[in-house]
């Protein structure tokens, strides 16, 4: 994306549009698959984020990002280096994370080794996904 004065990479600058909707879900699962001069060509995996009024809007937030010219031609088919993608792979590490915090954590392990407490599975939450029935650290349950 040099060329069009972006130094960064498509999945960054994607999540960042000022998007909503539709035409968000276009940026946010698009794959950049090449870059001819000024015309990014997106792959996306569902046909509705290809729909001319959602290509357009999201030609209009690029302009306004780049401040210059860019064409937009997207193509319904795989879709692999996305933001979506790079979410979901920080997100499942988020959770490995928490859940080796959670196992090695002095506290519990006595829980586990004094009372024969257990880990619920799945109920472990990275602290930057808490909910609200999580515990008091909003990591894990403990029986």
């Amino acid at each position: 994306l040099d060329p069009l004065g972006f130094k960064g990479d498509w999945p960054a600058l994607a999540v960042d549009l000022p998007l909503k909707g539709i035409s968000y879900q276009l940026a946010f699962n698009s794959e950049l698959m090449a870059l001819e001069g000024n015309t990014l060509k997106l792959n996306v995996p569902v046909p509705q984020y290809a729909e001319a009024s959602q290509v357009a809007k999201l030609k209009s937030a690029l302009v306004d990002r780049l401040g210059q010219h860019v064409d937009v031609q997207v193509e319904v088919g795989p879709a692999r280096r996305t933001a979506a993608a790079h979410d979901a792979a920080m997100r499942a590490q988020r959770q490995q994370e928490a859940e080796r915090e959670i196992g090695a954590d002095p506290f519990v392990q006595s829980l586990i080794r004094e009372f024969g407490a257990s880990i619920v599975p799945g109920s472990i939450r990275p602290i930057s996904s808490i909910n609200p029935d999580a515990g008091p650290n909003g990591a894990s349950t403990v029986h």
